[in-house]
């Protein structure tokens, strides 16, 4: 490869009286032909200095084309560099739990309210919301700004556990308590020590293993599984349930002095329904998460798309809504608005019944609710684990949802 590009003399026919002749210097891009300066004239031919000043300015001219294609390389580099950035710092260094709980309704508002008054305290706190309203993240605000923030945030989901599993989890063991306990664990109150534990659903906690529960709240030791002796811990309790513990404790499924020991500090998190005017701000927050996972350009959302999200009841709430969108993102051309047609049908066909509904609100969405319910259990084969997968809530809640509505298996 020459240093610079070489300009050639050519010699043209114009006519037979006439001779053009032509300089063609070569413009070259990263190494690659890119084009060419073509400098003409008729009668004198060019001189060996009009050769070379030719060459020189195809050379500064290469020198500019290279420097734009690299330009334009780098910028795109530090655009791919910028969003990857953005998303560790996310997965690494996460917002507050606070921040995170997007919304300006009076329903958002006044729980923000009692978190502040709840954190500085010892209290226990007991979360009660149906499945997907963000009772963890509630927990999490709780701890993040109270004085136990430098401390640990331990959690656990009471539902989620073999009533063995559970007890260990929680309360730990010594080695040889159990056949496969090789060494001593450390529990999760102990893990919590100095900081909070978060008990989610903690009405599926087992009606026997209760008692272990209300003692370590009430005398602050733990007693591993296996041991000799207790083990002092100074533990923040935050509880959360979708049930109504009141009405499990008049059935006998939960102990009436452990739900009073919890129930200290009550906090509701409203569902989703009650607080519309939050979602299409949850909706673009989720649309931009979403696309920036994918890779992909942040998606605006349309006004229609936004009253079609409104419209809808959102049985599994919160969460049902971010899954929502994580479709949405994949659905909409790059680049381009969510519009309704982007969106899982029930939701537009929810927009229009409620639109052409005579009804109050609070009926057609129960309506719709039920039915979309009835729909989805039949795609699922009335398999409830599946069921309540696809949409968004728990199998506890789903099988609630089963018994308001009066669904019968076809």
């Amino acid at each position: 490869m020459r240093d610079r590009p070489e300009a050639l003399l050519l010699e043209e026919a114009a006519s037979e009286s006439r001779r053009r002749f032509v300089i063609l210097a070569p413009l070259m891009c990263s190494g690659q032909f890119a084009g060419a300066i073509r400098l003409s004239r008729a009668g004198a031919p060019f001189s060996a200095a009009d050769l070379e000043l030719s060459a020189v300015l195809a050379q500064q001219l290469s020198a500019v084309l290279s420097a734009h294609q690299l330009i334009k390389r780098l910028r795109e580099a530090e655009a791919r560099l910028q969003g990857e950035r953005d998303y560790l710092r996310r997965r690494l260094m996460p917002r507050p739990a606070l921040a995170n709980m997007l919304g300006a309704s009076p329903a958002l508002s006044e729980v923000k309210r009692q978190i502040q008054a709840a954190a500085p305290a010892r209290t226990t706190v007991l979360i009660e919301g149906e499945t997907g309203t963000g009772k963890e993240l509630c927990a999490r605000a709780i701890h993040e700004i109270s004085p136990r923030r430098s401390a640990a945030f331990a959690a656990v989901n009471c539902a989620s556990l073999a009533r063995g599993v559970l007890e260990s989890e929680l309360f730990g063991h010594v080695k040889g308590a159990f056949t496969g306990a090789h060494r001593e664990r450390e529990g999760l109150f102990a893990v919590a020590d100095g900081g909070t534990l978060f008990l989610d659903e903690v009405g599926e906690m087992p009606l026997d293993l209760q008692p272990k529960l209300l003692r370590a709240i009430e005398e602050g030791e733990v007693w591993p599984v296996g041991a000799n002796r207790p083990r002092r811990v100074d533990v923040r309790l935050v509880a959360a349930t979708n049930r109504d513990l009141e009405a499990e404790v008049r059935a006998g499924r939960f102990r009436r002095d452990l739900w009073y020991r919890l129930n200290v500090f009550l906090l509701r998190l409203p569902p989703l329904r009650e607080r519309r005017e939050d979602i299409p701000a949850l909706a673009r927050h989720f649309l931009e998460e979403a696309a920036t996972e994918q890779g992909r350009p942040h998606p605006g959302l349309s006004e229609p798309a936004a009253e079609a999200l409104r419209a809808w009841g959102w049985p599994g709430n919160v969460r049902e809504l971010k899954n929502e969108m994580e479709r949405a993102s994949l659905m909409a051309p790059p680049g381009v608005p969510v519009e309704p047609c982007h969106l899982s049908p029930h939701l537009t066909v929810a927009s229009e019944s409620v639109a052409a509904s005579e009804e109050t609100l609070e009926a057609a969405m129960a309506r719709l609710e039920g039915e979309v319910l009835k729909q989805a259990l039949r795609r699922h084969g009335f398999n409830r684990t599946h069921c309540a997968r696809a949409l968004g809530i728990s199998r506890q809640a789903l099988i609630a949802k089963i018994a308001r509505f009066h669904i019968r298996e076809e």
